[in-house]
C-alpha cells in the first residue's frame, strides 16, 4: 500500500505510459496535473476544449503545449463526448474530467 505520492510514483516507474482525455481541458490544476504527469513520465494528454483558454492557462504556467496535441472544442457536451470517442477509438487509454459539471460528465 502507498503511503504517500512519492511512494505511489516508484511503484508506477517503469510501467507502461498511459494517454489520457482531458474532458475540457481550459482549467488551471488541470494542465498543472497534466503537465506534472507528463514531467514525470506518467502520462500523456490530448486537451479536449476551448483551445484559445488552454493556450492562454498553458501560458500562465509555463506549460509547453507543443508536447500534447489539443482539440479545440467550446462546446463543454461535444469536448465531453469528443474525449470519450478517443477512448472509444483507442485514440486513448482513459478520460480526464476537467472543468466541466459532473454530473454532464457522466451522462
Amino acid at each position: 500500500m502507498s503511503k504517500n505520492f512519492d511512494d505511489l510514483l516508484q511503484k508506477i516507474n517503469g510501467c507502461t505510459k498511459k494517454r489520457v482525455a482531458v474532458a475540457v481541458a481550459q482549467d488551471e490544476p488541470v494542465l498543472e496535473a497534466v503537465k506534472a504527469a507528463k514531467e514525470r513520465g506518467i502520462a500523456d494528454a490530448i486537451l479536449v476544449g476551448d483551445s484559445n483558454k488552454v493556450k492562454e492557462i498553458a501560458e500562465k504556467i509555463d506549460m509547453d503545449l507543443s508536447q500534447f496535441e489539443v482539440v479545440h472544442e467550446t462546446d463543454i457536451k461535444k469536448a465531453t463526448l469528443e474525449a470519450i470517442r478517443l477512448v472509444s477509438t483507442g485514440k486513448a487509454d482513459m478520460v480526464m474530467k476537467g472543468l466541466v459539471d459532473t454530473a454532464t460528465f457522466l451522462r
